[in-house]
């Protein structure tokens, strides 16, 4: 679905951590992937990331990790990691961590932790640019809050991480509410931040 449109050039020992890109992340708490459990339990930042020589460069290589580990379905080890990381990029996934095991609450608390984060930009031209393969699970007869929200988070110029949280509680609790459209964006959402926090491990 995200068509490559982020995937990065990435060392083998980062790949072989990624699932397909033309996967979509769940919206609820993922089924671990043992597979790779033995080689997450190996990474450290230092392995990892050794281009990252500063401390900020660091703390986005830890943050990279625990998208790692929320990547393969490791929520506690995923939320370990970016509960101690005192950065930005810590609060987001921490916020995105909340989000895809229900706690919406807390979820909010921390995306207001982030406010307008460097990736927004980049995370709303590529919903814009990717809507028609994002909404064509949108029926066209239906006008309903949760299509209008969605349609906003798409076609909108400014990123709503709040108005995300609601519209993926909408989709969880109601099986006729757009759950893979949920799903697109949020896949879309993490190759971004992903994306950035790799950025600055060598910035």
């Amino acid at each position: 679905m995200t068509d490559c449109f982020l995937r990065l050039d990435l060392p083998n020992k980062l790949q072989s951590l990624l699932l397909d890109d033309s996967e979509l992340l769940p919206l609820v708490i993922p089924k671990p992937n043992p597979q790779n459990l033995s080689l997450l339990e190996a990474a450290d930042v230092e392995q990892m990331f050794p281009q990252a020589k500063s401390k900020t460069q660091r703390l986005a290589g830890a943050a990279c990790l625990s998208a790692l580990w929320l990547h393969n379905g490791y929520l506690n080890r995923a939320h370990e990691i970016c509960q101690d990381l005192k950065t930005v990029e810590g609060s987001y996934w921490h916020g995105i961590m909340h989000r895809i095991e229900g706690d919406y609450w807390n979820a909010k608390y921390w995306f207001n932790q982030v406010g307008v984060h460097p990736s927004h930009l980049e995370l709303a031209n590529q919903l814009k640019t990717n809507h028609q393969a994002i909404d064509r699970d949108l029926e066209p007869d239906r006008d309903l809050e949760p299509d209008r929200d969605l349609q906003r988070l798409i076609q909108g110029p400014h990123w709503d991480a709040a108005l995300f949280v609601d519209v993926c509680q909408q989709a969880n609790e109601h099986p006729n509410d757009p759950k893979q459209v949920c799903q697109k964006i949020s896949t879309i959402e993490w190759w971004t931040l992903f994306r950035w926090c790799y950025s600055q491990t060598q910035a």
